[in-house]
């Protein structure tokens, strides 16, 4: 009697995703023209490898630590850079020339420190060795295992966006944010290992991100002006003001869009993405 063979199971490779994004590292940090830029190009290569690490199987723990490590290395700079960026815009927008002043102010501020850690920005001590250990990472994973993971990611995402808008925290939604972002790149990656454009859903998590962003850097904004002991009292009130009316602008707009980017099942979501991922599975 002929025994019936195990299935084999198909598996997707995210190697091309791993090389990619360690080699815009690479270049990104190394890079001293240019630095706002290449320091963006870096703590996007970094979130994007941090994503993919939430995939493989094995404990990457360590290597996520260095990634972290080097992210917040970085981080000063780039979120200069943003205040810089993001008081220009609301000053642009301001009528009262007091408050307009008091934002243009705080730009031209943020823009000089920014390029003075951006000058001074150096890689992480450990970056040729993480570098190598990210190369030499197994990176084989199973359709149903990352299906899973995703629909388990969806569901938090949505639970704490959800949590978040209740309660009003601002870092709460920024924590949010982070579980949308990590999602989205999964999404976008797997669609490009398939030589796909990214889909609707990963889209719609593209502009929840980008509203999000836009929320917590007006925060953080907030929190500069706030601390300005030598600004008129009238024009910080009405920045701060301003602030908050653009704060809950773009609340209202996230939420629309995450009744479309989040709403689904877990179990259908994850049916769904596994079907396809076995599709193409080799």
């Amino acid at each position: 009697m002929l025994q019936r063979l195990p299935p084999v199971q198909r598996t997707v490779d995210l190697r091309p995703e791993f090389d990619s994004a360690v080699a815009t590292l690479l270049s990104a940090v190394g890079r001293t023209a240019d630095r706002a830029v290449a320091i963006h190009e870096a703590r996007r290569a970094i979130k994007l490898l941090r994503a993919l690490l939430r995939l493989v199987p094995g404990d990457p723990a360590a290597l996520d630590r260095d990634l972290k490590a080097l992210a917040s290395r970085l981080a000063p700079a780039r979120d200069q850079r943003v205040a810089a960026r993001t008081a220009a815009a609301l000053a642009r927008r301001m009528r009262n020339r007091p408050a307009a002043a008091l934002l243009r102010s705080i730009a031209a501020e943020q823009d000089a420190a920014a390029t003075e850690r951006e000058a001074k920005s150096h890689a992480h001590p450990r970056l040729s060795r993480l570098a190598a250990s990210l190369s030499a990472l197994g990176t084989v994973v199973a359709p149903a295992d990352v299906a899973a993971v995703l629909g388990k990611r969806l569901r938090k995402a949505r639970s704490r966006f959800a949590a978040a808008m209740a309660a009003g925290d601002a870092e709460a939604l920024h924590d949010a944010r982070t579980l949308v972002v990590r999602l989205q790149l999964q999404l976008v990656a797997l669609r490009r290992l398939a030589g796909r454009k990214p889909g609707r859903r990963a889209m719609r998590l593209d502009r929840l991100r980008d509203l999000l962003g836009e929320h917590h850097d007006l925060f953080m904004l907030a929190g500069v002006v706030a601390a300005r002991p030598d600004a008129a009292p009238a024009a910080r009130a009405r920045v701060l003001r301003a602030v908050e009316r653009a704060m809950r602008r773009l609340e209202g707009q996230a939420a629309a869009v995450a009744d479309e980017a989040l709403a689904i099942g877990r179990r259908a979501f994850s049916r769904t993405l596994r079907r396809r991922l076995e599709a193409v599975a080799a």
